[in-house]
């Protein structure tokens, strides 16, 4: 989230775009055990070098390639990399259509269908991502459209922090890892499309060498998919 915000904005103030509507794929290594010894939950400083490569276009800009590397007390603990299409608030708007008003509804699982907090590494459980259907198959499920953490800002479809923290949840729930959300060394999101809030969301495990792929999909089609790099 942080190399998110850092990218966006800096491409807000240098190229007077003002907003970074879409992007592709983002991929992030980190040093867990530095935030394991040396971050804690709450407010702390860091550093963000970041560095952006424009896509060569005569007109407004249309989309970036970017990098953040990310340091605390003078120690480099992550690498952020990815692509962003960047689209004007008036384009975004016709793209997006009805879509634009969505939120995620707000409907229970049944009793029983929704794991616990301790079962996906989480504190509490409002941060649980994750509902099972009645046929046993995971499926994304939002609490809270106000967590403090998945949502930094109002988001008319799902926010790729929530893809990549159901992802870790779904892996530590299969078995693939124990890890924190603070200890998984590497990660890659790549999206298809836009995850909608107004259809169920389905997601498929595939354990891998020293990983897993979890595959997110809707109406049918795979929209998006994560790679996770495991302890």
């Amino acid at each position: 989230m942080t190399a998110r915000k850092a990218c966006a904005s800096i491409a807000r103030v240098t190229q007077r775009c003002h907003d970074v509507h879409r992007r592709s794929w983002c991929s992030t290594r980190t040093d867990a055990h530095h935030l394991r010894r040396h971050i804690h939950s709450g407010a702390w400083d860091l550093t963000a070098l970041v560095r952006l490569d424009l896509e060569p276009t005569r007109g407004p800009l249309r989309g970036f390639t970017l990098e953040a590397l990310l340091s605390h007390d003078g120690v480099e603990f992550a690498r952020c990399t990815g692509h962003a299409s960047v689209v004007s608030d008036a384009a975004y708007r016709r793209l997006r259509g009805p879509r634009l008003a969505a939120r995620p509804t707000a409907a229970s699982p049944a009793a029983g269908l929704r794991p616990t907090a301790d079962q996906v590494g989480v504190r509490d459980a409002c941060d649980v991502l994750l509902a099972r259907t009645p046929e046993g198959r995971l499926r994304l499920h939002v609490e809270d459209d106000g967590h403090p953490v998945w949502f930094d800002h109002p988001s008319d479809h799902v926010p790729g922090m929530v893809l990549l923290e159901a992802a870790r949840q779904c892996s530590r729930l299969l078995g693939s890892t124990t890890a924190r959300p603070d200890a998984v060394p590497g990660l890659t999101l790549r999206t298809t499309r836009f995850c909608e809030w107004d259809g169920p969301v389905l997601l498929r495990h595939e354990p891998r060498p020293h990983g897993a792929r979890v595959t997110f999909e809707q109406d049918g089609d795979a929209v998006a998919e994560v790679d996770l790099d495991l302890p």
